[in-house]
């Protein structure tokens, strides 16, 4: 009877062992798929507009996609799993995952604010299946809130929810809604993070800054001289900008001049790191504000997502009828 016991223990202490070392698996999956997504959605975007600013959050789009997945079955199911390189994984262990995913990035310990919250908003008398919505609650803390898209008030209700957990940033997230909708899945986020070593307010002086290759406006500079992460190539200079203690990092790209093709991507990808050579020197920085609005829909048309929106795809564990529309990121 003691060995007995001793066994099983031993059994016990492998499997949780080899549950978490599973959830770990996925995560590192999931991160770096959120990485190329969004270095993807960044060329493409820049591709069919090079004027126009794109600000892009690939974890929301990712957090958003995990929500889709369990509610998508059959070959539109397998095409998820596939680009997700998630194929040997059961449902469990990926939900686990995700969720494992997005506790990550709202880690109260980490050295910036990084807020992140999902909601579910849904027409009473279309509800999606039970199972969908337990496990958005369970693995993704998502809140479900009943709605009538057919009436207007639903775009004051939605744009209160994200105004509120962006702090105010996004305080009209929708402007029009259709009526025939029968789910809206939201993620908002707010991140704000201190400069490892602050800008002077003194040393802030006004210079132009060129737009577009043309239009120029006085704006304020701050200005910093010391050892950066810093990188040089034939068409641009870049810097990276640490916040906190250096876990979160603004990389910064400035081409000599105005072209298209001036700013490579793969300056923005998570393997860049490694091309910056610590140097010092003195950067000169612009206070800015960027905005924009935009449908993913086009940038995940080619690939293994872009399946979600045909007309094939099987929601319907979400509803029978269930369809994708658009995924929209502001």
């Amino acid at each position: 009877m003691k060995t007995i016991i001793v066994r099983f223990g031993i059994i016990c202490g492998l499997i949780a062992i080899w549950m978490s070392v599973v959830h770990a698996a996925v995560v590192d999956d999931v991160i770096e798929k959120s990485n190329s997504l969004g270095n993807h959605i960044l060329v493409t975007s820049l591709k069919t507009d090079p004027t126009r600013n794109v600000v892009i959050s690939p974890p929301s789009i990712t957090v958003i996609l995990g929500i889709l997945g369990n509610g998508i079955q059959g070959n539109t199911r397998r095409e998820w799993l596939k680009e997700f390189g998630l194929t040997r994984q059961n449902s469990a262990n990926i939900n686990r995952g995700f969720s494992l995913f997005y506790s990550v990035l709202t880690d109260p310990s980490l050295d910036v604010v990084f807020e992140s919250a999902n909601s579910l908003w849904i027409t009473p008398t279309t509800m999606p299946s039970e199972p969908f919505r337990k496990l958005s609650v369970q693995y993704f803390d998502s809140t479900i809130e009943p709605v009538d898209f057919k009436n207007r008030s639903s775009i004051g209700k939605i744009n209160g929810w994200v105004s509120k957990h962006t702090h105010g940033m996004i305080p009209d997230f929708l402007t029009s809604v259709d009526p025939d909708t029968v789910l809206m899945a939201v993620n908002a986020v707010y991140f704000k993070g201190e400069w490892s070593r602050a800008f002077d307010p003194d040393d802030t002086d006004f210079r132009y800054f060129f737009s577009n290759g043309s239009a120029t406006r006085l704006v304020p500079f701050m200005k910093m001289t010391g050892k950066f992460k810093y990188l040089e190539t034939d068409t641009a200079q870049a810097a990276i900008l640490p916040y906190g203690e250096g876990r979160f990092e603004l990389v910064v790209v400035a081409p000599f001049r105005w072209q298209s093709d001036a700013i490579s991507t793969e300056l923005f990808s998570i393997d860049s790191a490694d091309l910056f050579d610590e140097r010092t020197g003195t950067l000169i920085f612009p206070k800015f504000k960027a905005d924009s609005s935009q449908s993913v829909k086009t940038a995940l048309s080619n690939t293994g997502f872009g399946r979600l929106f045909q007309s094939s795809a099987d929601f319907s564990l979400i509803h029978p009828k269930a369809k994708l529309s658009d995924l929209l990121h502001r």
